[in-house]
């Protein structure tokens, strides 16, 4: 904090070199590096097993007979 208030100058120049590499996004140590408008292809929607209708879901509830 001292280092700003004494050389306001260097920390605008910093801030602005920072923001002209980007600034990644990090959640709980996983980083978002980039983002990319390219079509996400239909594999990465495949899900594991076979969707469950409503009727099957309830029979899965605890505390259900």
């Amino acid at each position: 904090m001292l280092a700003v208030l004494a050389h306001p100058d260097d920390f605008l120049r910093l801030m602005r070199e920072t923001r002209a590499r980007g600034i990644p996004i990090s959640i709980d140590g996983v980083e978002l590096r980039s983002v990319s408008r390219d079509a996400v292809p239909a594999r990465r929607f495949e899900l594991d097993a076979p969707l469950l209708s409503r009727v099957q879901l309830r029979a899965l509830a605890p505390g259900r007979d």
